[in-house]
């Protein structure tokens, strides 16, 4: 593998930090695993199958997107009218230290979906390069 081959392999966890623009302990926390799992893919990808990596990223962002979207209500099990009715009622007439509370948990949620997000594409977009360089 040449210089193109480490640099095709380097550009996704330099596209997290322009990305994310986090924190040093951030930082560390998001590259040292990522190098790691970039180290084992560049020695398993000769033996394993590239759309294994791709699908679990497949995986992992379709994960996310349906926490995110059961988060804000947007994905909803049989609810006949006068539950919802209530549900609605309860919600408006909730105080708004209630309110507060709910939003600052899903902005705290929304910062972990992004980097699963994130790592989901990143996990296929390794397995499309890995299988032009290793291939």
């Amino acid at each position: 593998m040449g210089l193109s081959g480490v640099l095709l392999l380097l550009a996704p966890p330099l596209g997290a930090i322009i990305f994310l623009r986090p924190s040093w302990p951030e930082f560390l926390l998001l590259t040292l695993p990522l190098m790691a799992v970039m180290l084992a893919a560049f020695f398993a990808f000769r033996f394993a199958s590239f759309i294994a990596v791709g699908l679990i990223g497949v995986v992992v962002l379709l994960c996310s997107l349906n926490i995110d979207a059961e988060g804000q209500d947007i994905i909803t099990g049989p609810v006949t009218p006068g539950l919802l009715d209530r549900l609605l009622r309860a919600r408006e007439n909730a105080p708004s230290s209630e309110r507060a509370r709910r939003r600052t948990a899903r902005l705290a949620e929304g910062r972990h979906l992004a980097l699963a997000r994130f790592i989901g594409a990143e996990c296929i977009l390794l397995s499309l390069v890995s299988g032009f360089v290793f291939g």
